[in-house]
């Protein structure tokens, strides 16, 4: 989630014309077509243990 003070400079910009809101907008479409495509929500991953991860990451890097 965006920041209070990000999103106020954001608004702040738009308003001065030093980003054009059109700009956002298209952003904003591809950034939610790509989430569609490799259907990525916005729900925090369950059951993922980083370490575990590392580990099993490092003991292939050690083989190779």
């Amino acid at each position: 989630m965006l920041s209070s003070w990000l999103l106020h400079k954001i608004e702040k910009n738009v308003k001065n014309k030093k980003i054009d809101i059109n700009q956002i907008d298209k952003s904003v479409e591809k950034i939610i077509k790509l989430k569609e495509k490799y259907n990525i929500t916005d729900e925090t991953a369950k059951g993922c243990n980083i370490e575990q991860i590392n580990k099993k990451i490092a003991e292939i890097n050690a083989q190779l």
